[in-house]
């Protein structure tokens, strides 16, 4: 079991985080928007990349964001093996649903079924939300804690820039991610933190696969 748990964890965790990190970076170097601006993660949302008209390399981005998904859900497998009890089965249950919805985020370009690639992003955050509460809670009050404590406050900017822009999502109504008419302002709140939100997971996956590779006993 614990060198399952490795292998699902380091293997998905490297493979996922690497491919959406450099898909999104080759698809916002060639994006060009409707009026013909550069892509900005401070006043863009992460799903603007797969627009299939405005977006060069929509395609590519959203072949990232599939690969992405299904290999989350791998390694969200293995750190559940580490664990026992309640947190364990919710961790597998939301991270699953998190790993489809984020692959569907891929299958239902923004442009093309707007309503679908709404339901299956929120369904992916509030997946997301409630597997990083569930592990920080495991990894800090847990009994066994087969985590460090660190890791679980590695997860908590995520958490803070998911819960907001949920927040904002949820509750300001249709045109609450409409973007602004005219020039866009240099900086969107909303558009950051919804990036801040894929960034900072990114980077829990990574510190939290780099602590196993140095720590293949574990």
């Amino acid at each position: 079991m614990p060198s399952l748990s490795r292998r699902l964890i380091v293997i998905p965790g490297l493979l996922g985080a690497l491919v959406v990190s450099l898909g999104s970076l080759i698809t916002a170097f060639a994006y060009t928007g409707s009026r013909g601006q550069s892509y900005s993660p401070f006043n863009h949302f992460i799903s603007e990349l797969g627009h299939t008209q405005q977006s060069a390399l929509a395609a590519v981005f959203n072949i990232t964001v599939i690969i992405g998904g299904l290999s989350f859900i791998l390694f969200m497998e293995g750190v559940g093996l580490k664990l026992r009890g309640i947190a364990r089965q919710v961790i597998a249950t939301a991270s699953t649903i998190t790993g489809i919805t984020g692959a569907l985020v891929g299958v239902f370009p923004v442009n093309e079924d707007l309503n679908t690639h709404q339901t299956v992003a929120a369904l992916f955050l509030l997946g997301a939300l409630i597997m990083l509460i569930s592990f920080a809670l495991a990894a800090w009050f847990g009994k066994e804690r087969p985590y460090p404590r660190w890791l679980a406050l590695a997860a908590l900017p995520a958490m803070v820039c998911i819960a907001y822009f949920l927040l904002v999502a949820l509750s300001g109504g249709e045109n609450a991610l409409a973007p602004p008419p005219g020039e866009r302002e240099p900086f969107w709140i909303i558009a950051m933190s919804e990036w801040g939100a894929l960034i900072f997971l990114l980077a829990w996956i990574m510190a939290l696969t780099l602590w196993q590779i140095a720590h293949p006993d574990r």
